[in-house]
């Protein structure tokens, strides 16, 4: 299922639309004010909320996603100096790998053993930051969503 990720304009916090293939909104994404760290809560329309936090004062970016107070992944960004990727290590979803390109512009969600679960694109000409994510399995969609949020906090600051 492809979603249209696209930042809030106007807006004192940080925040997303996010809309499915046929235009309708689907989930929205409020970032907390006033945080160190960047917070958000990605909730659906049936009100199941995934909260995404930033852990603070490590070398590489980490990311806890917790659903209920219950940490259900966690993202770390790996060493490798010019490519964007991360590790996920997750008991609910399994171990995942999100490699991106130079640019930050296209990361790919995979599995350990290579199944593509999802992609993440950022459109280039937008006044603001707009991603494409095509999800592949249903089951993921909402860590999905939520990585896609947090490579946009982690790449695309202050935009």
């Amino acid at each position: 299922m492809r979603f249209i990720v696209r930042q809030k304009f106007f807006s004192i916090r940080d925040g997303f639309y996010i809309k499915d293939q046929s235009g309708r909104d689907v989930y929205s994404v409020k970032g907390k004010l006033w945080t160190l760290g960047k917070k958000f809560y990605l909730t659906d329309l049936a009100g199941n909320e995934l909260f995404i936090k930033q852990r603070l004062f490590r070398i590489r970016a980490r990311y806890d996603f917790l659903i209920n107070d219950e940490v259900v992944a966690v993202v770390k960004r790996r060493f490798p100096l010019f490519m964007k990727r991360y590790k996920v290590e997750s008991d609910v979803f399994g171990d995942l790998k999100v490699n991106g390109n130079i640019m930050a512009w296209s990361f790919s969600i995979d599995t350990k053993d290579g199944r593509s679960l999802a992609t993440v694109s950022k459109k280039i000409l937008h006044i603001n930051d707009t991603y494409t994510v095509d999800v592949f399995d249903r089951r993921f969609e909402m860590l999905g969503l939520g990585i896609a949020v947090m490579l946009d906090a982690v790449h695309h600051k202050g935009r």
